[in-house]
């Protein structure tokens, strides 16, 4: 759990380092928030993300929320990229996308506990449909790999591969900051 903290402190540092530098030339910051739901390969999760949207691209991060109920304690997390290749300006936005999930799940057996650790990595594609002035539905399909790593209080240890895809539904609203 310390790790994860520390590995989401140091990529909101270099995400806020490196937007400011870029979009202090444009004189405005690009903020938006997204609230969707994911089905993946790790199960039905609620995400609220914050993206910095730099020019025609966009870096999201979040934390993943089940929408299931589940045996233990569980904790998730979400990295995205996308790329609008014809920009963010038209009714209908089409983007290509990368996502990175980070699952921890703790469960308590009768022979100990069962450490599961799951690492998703997805390419695909989405459109962003306009609603109201900087309102937008969402949406993303893709496939990718995840890796999933089980460990018992008996310290066996397991490492398994698996394909995975992912689909996403979400509402993301953007904010112009001025300086």
């Amino acid at each position: 759990m310390k790790n994860s903290f520390s590995l989401f402190f140091i990529y909101f540092t270099i995400i806020t380092v490196y937007g400011q530098e870029t979009l202090l030339e444009n004189n405005y910051k690009k903020i938006g928030f997204e609230v969707a739901t994911i089905a993946s390969g790790t199960g039905f999760f609620f995400t609220p993300i914050t993206a910095y949207n730099i020019n025609k691209h966009s870096i999201s991060i979040g934390p993943k929320l089940p929408l299931e109920s589940r045996v233990g304690d569980s904790f998730g997390l979400i990295c995205g990229y996308k790329f609008y290749p014809n920009g963010r300006q038209n009714k209908v936005n089409f983007h290509f996308s990368f996502n990175s999930q980070f699952l921890r799940e703790v469960r308590l057996l009768r022979m100990g506990d069962e450490r599961k650790v799951f690492l998703e990595n997805t390419f695909g594609y989405g459109f962003e449909l306009k609603l109201f002035k900087e309102l937008y539905l969402t949406n993303e399909v893709g496939g990718g790999i995840m890796y999933r790593w089980i460990k018992y209080e008996d310290n066996q240890n397991y490492l398994e591969k698996y394909t995975t895809g992912i689909i996403t539904l979400g509402i993301r609203k953007r904010f112009k900051i001025k300086h």
